[in-house]
């Protein structure tokens, strides 16, 4: 397990590392439109092809995706660095974008394996703690990895920053391979292998299905009112960047510590219920964000909003782990991947067009409806109500049937 979190750690560095230097090199062309292109590029194969990612996951096991997709970003690093030395995608910016399309491939195949490796290591009833570690991790992560990625470029330009991000992949690759994750295998009757037959699953499972719907739900409302809505009023009331990044670290800070209290809580025995209350005391004060003119009471609203959401996040997708046979671990969370990341450019833009269309506070009541409807499907869902966080994590108790499961060596 800590080999585990030290690898996580170190490939959450890269990734935060990697994505300043994205934004610097594409803002070195002078030219917004293409810019915009290159930034959001890589985030476009990643979205697509992640289903595909979690069903190599389930067909080769962990322990092999994980190493080979670490090797790859850090050979696609190391392809940039040499490049930014010569001069390559300084001046040739489809260089950049071939390199932007191959980080985001591979992150289709890294972010499911990563994901699935807790249901895989760790006991059933540890998972939301665990869910809340690995967020906490990645706050931190975020916090670290832009400033360290920054100073990187300051000092040696882009190859020192791609040589940076290389060498947090190694590291990973170092200490994942030694973390003894399982290597295994699915079945190879009917359509086990398969990404439909993964979304086959998932619809067939009433209790899974509420969860991935609700985590996206919750994402859509959240990531929109914090990245395009908390922008937006600054806008409106002309405060400054510093206010921005005051309301925007006050999320954090709440976010992480949210996150921080499900790790040192006893495990709760009706983890929906848990996450159901967090969630209800969530709604109000994201609505209220839309209607509030002090820079002081944004601050404390935000944060609140942040420490209800970093339970009800690591609950849901503990839950989630818990109720999935371990034959499909690796597609549903490339599924719960896309509804927590694939979906939010589209929030992005229909909360502008709510904004623009009602204005700022609508919008922010919007999004309260959308946790509303989070809050009804736990509520009306018996099944997920009383479902406990037991079983066993190498398939004796809570293995379903249907597939073949083969521990490999690594």
């Amino acid at each position: 397990m800590r080999r585990f979190l030290g690898g996580y750690t170190a490939s959450m560095m890269g990734d935060q590392m990697w994505v300043p230097i994205l934004g610097w090199t594409a803002g070195q062309y002078g030219q917004p439109v293409v810019a915009g292109l290159l930034l959001s590029v890589g985030t476009v194969p990643r979205a697509l092809l992640m289903l595909l990612g979690g069903t190599l996951v389930d067909r080769h096991g962990i322990q092999r995706l994980a190493a080979v997709t670490q090797a790859g970003r850090i050979l696609t690093m190391l392809a940039l660095a040499a490049m930014a030395a010569v001069g390559v995608v300084t001046h040739n910016w489809i260089a950049l974008l071939v390199v932007a399309l191959l980080f985001g491939a591979i992150d289709a195949v890294n972010i499911p394996a990563l994901e699935a490796a807790p249901a895989l290591i760790a006991e059933p009833d540890q998972l939301p703690r665990l869910a809340g570690l690995l967020q906490t991790v990645g706050r931190l992560a975020s916090v670290a990895g832009a400033p360290l990625s920054g100073l990187l470029i300051a000092v040696g330009g882009v190859p020192a920053g791609a040589m940076g991000c290389a060498l947090l992949f190694a590291v990973a690759l170092a200490v994942l391979r030694r973390a003894g994750l399982p290597g295994r295998r699915t079945g190879t009757a009917g359509n086990l292998g398969t990404g439909a037959g993964g979304l086959r699953y998932i619809a067939s499972n009433p209790v899974l299905r509420t969860l991935i719907v609700a985590i996206a739900c919750l994402n859509f409302a959240i990531m929109s009112s914090f990245n395009v809505g908390i922008t937006l009023l600054v806008k409106d009331h002309g405060w400054s960047a510093a206010v921005f990044g005051l309301f925007e670290g006050s999320f954090g800070a709440g976010a992480m510590v949210g996150a921080v209290i499900v790790v040192v809580s006893r495990p709760a025995r009706r983890p929906a219920l848990v996450a159901l209350g967090w969630v209800a005391v969530q709604i109000p004060l994201l609505v209220a964000l839309g209607f509030i003119g002090s820079v002081l009471w944004i601050s404390v609203v935000s944060a609140l909003v942040g420490l209800t959401l970093g339970p009800a996040s690591a609950l849901l997708i503990g839950l989630a782990q818990v109720t999935t046979d371990r034959n499909y671990i690796g597609r549903v969370m490339s599924v719960v991947g896309f509804a927590s990341i694939g979906l939010t450019p589209v929030s992005y833009l229909l909360f502008s067009l709510v904004a623009d269309l009602a204005g700022i506070g609508t919008a922010f009541v919007a999004g309260g409806a959308l946790e509303l409807l989070v809050l009804v499907m736990l509520a009306v869902s018996p099944a997920l109500r009383t479902t406990k966080l037991t079983g066993s994590v190498d398939g004796g108790e809570q293995q379903p049937s249907g597939g073949t499961l083969v521990e490999e060596t690594p």
